[in-house]
């Protein structure tokens, strides 16, 4: 929020209720907006953001719905709006940062032998 000096709501979209994924202080600031859908489609009319960022999101989907996701992001986004991709990897790593990735790796093949959307970091 930092980081985005001019706006005036920020809106964040997740699968989970609030109260298990986001800090309380969060919740109560009055520009803070949180919502809680499967999507997609997100629950959004087109254009309605001049900013979406996916933050650590695109390798948690199943490689089959990375392109609707995306695309419904496109669709929320106004015209010459900034997009915002933010994924774990990265060209030029430190070696805490490549042994981070290897782990989160091994954690995504042991998600999905127990089901779970995970997928390894893009």
């Amino acid at each position: 929020m930092e980081a985005v000096k001019d706006f005036d709501t920020i809106v964040g979209l997740e699968t989970t209720e609030p109260e298990k994924e986001i800090v309380s202080d969060l919740l109560s600031v009055i520009y803070f907006e949180y919502v809680q859908s499967e999507g997609p489609p997100l629950p959004f009319g087109s254009g309605a953001f001049d900013t979406v960022c996916m933050s650590q999101v695109v390798h948690l989907l199943p490689p089959d719905s990375r392109h609707r996701a995306l695309a419904e992001s496109k669709r929320v986004l106004t015209p010459g709006g900034a997009f915002l991709l933010v994924e774990g990897y990265r060209d030029q790593q430190s070696g805490a940062r490549k042994t981070y990735i290897m782990c989160h790796s091994l954690r995504a093949v042991m998600d999905r032998d127990e089901g779970l959307h995970h997928y390894q970091a893009l």
